[in-house]
């Protein structure tokens, strides 16, 4: 599956929210029937960008059509779930599973799940990317399969960890072509894809 880049983080607004969807049939007699159509709550995210750089827009597009639209999903990273600095750690399980530590124990307080992902940045070990199998969560430990890891990492304070889901577009403005309105501002919505 493909990866939205990190660096591409909407510099006007960013906002989420969760949505509940339940079907309601009614039959003739008169009462409704209910149900549930997700197993959860789905995530929907606003990204609103002005102006970028030629060659950002372009990427953005060019990845954009690579999905075919809303047909692809990718992993994305939730920009206002992370936590960041010295207090991460990652480590190496050699053989055994690889985990994401946090000194401040706030992996749970901050949404993770084994319905989510992880995506670092600002590694030092090459362990930049998504990592979207999370096998185990408490508060102070993401536990992931062996393997993840190209190395242990910790006292990294340039180090983020954001909660990453699995997304798809969804209806935008001035998506399709990518390019800005007549305010330079461009708003583009992904839809969790559970």
């Amino acid at each position: 599956m493909a990866d939205w880049d990190i660096t591409w983080k909407p510099d006007i607004a960013y906002a989420y929210e969760a949505i509940q969807k339940t079907n309601i049939t009614t039959v003739e007699t008169g009462p409704e029937q209910r149900r549930q159509k997700w197993s959860r709550e789905k995530f929907v995210f606003y990204l609103t960008f002005s102006a970028k750089p030629t060659a950002t827009v372009d990427a953005i597009r060019e990845f954009f059509l690579a999905r075919e639209g809303a047909l692809g999903a990718f992993n994305f990273p939730n920009y206002d779930q992370f936590l960041e600095g010295t207090r991460l750690a990652l480590v190496d399980g050699g053989g055994g599973s690889d985990t994401l530590t946090d000194s401040s124990s706030g992996l749970v307080t901050k949404g993770w799940t084994t319905d989510s992902g992880v995506a670092i940045e600002g590694s030092g070990a090459s362990n930049d990317g998504y990592y979207m199998t999370i096998s185990g969560v408490v508060a102070g430990t993401l536990t992931l399969p062996t393997g993840q890891w190209s190395g242990s990492e910790s006292s990294n304070s340039s180090l983020r960890a954001y909660k990453a889901f699995s997304v798809r577009f969804g209806d935008v403005i001035g998506l399709q072509n990518v390019t800005p309105d007549l305010d330079g501002i461009t708003t583009i919505q992904l839809i969790e894809d559970i």
